[in-house]
């Protein structure tokens, strides 16, 4: 059997994830109702750093996702509530 994770539940199970520095993982995703078979998209945390939105400092990691050879995208999730 081939397991996926939808959207939501792919946000609550990142949270979940014990995040630092260089850490390597890979998670497997499907968007229910795609044409798009699943598949696994690799996580890299880059480093660290301070963000400030609306006049609050916020410590966070970068995390970086690589959906392929060509195309990736970066988020900033807070190291205090794992929130993005």
């Amino acid at each position: 059997i081939n397991h996926s994770i939808n959207w939501e539940l792919y946000i609550e199970t990142l949270s979940t994830i014990s995040l630092e520095k260089d850490k390597h993982f890979a998670i497997c995703f499907y968007n229910p109702g795609s044409k798009t078979p699943p598949k696994y998209y690799n996580y890299i945390v880059r480093e660290s750093e301070y963000i400030t939105v609306n006049n609050k400092i916020f410590d966070c990691w970068i995390l970086k996702v690589i959906y392929s050879e060509k195309q990736s995208c970066e988020f900033w999730i807070d190291k205090s509530t794992h929130t993005i």
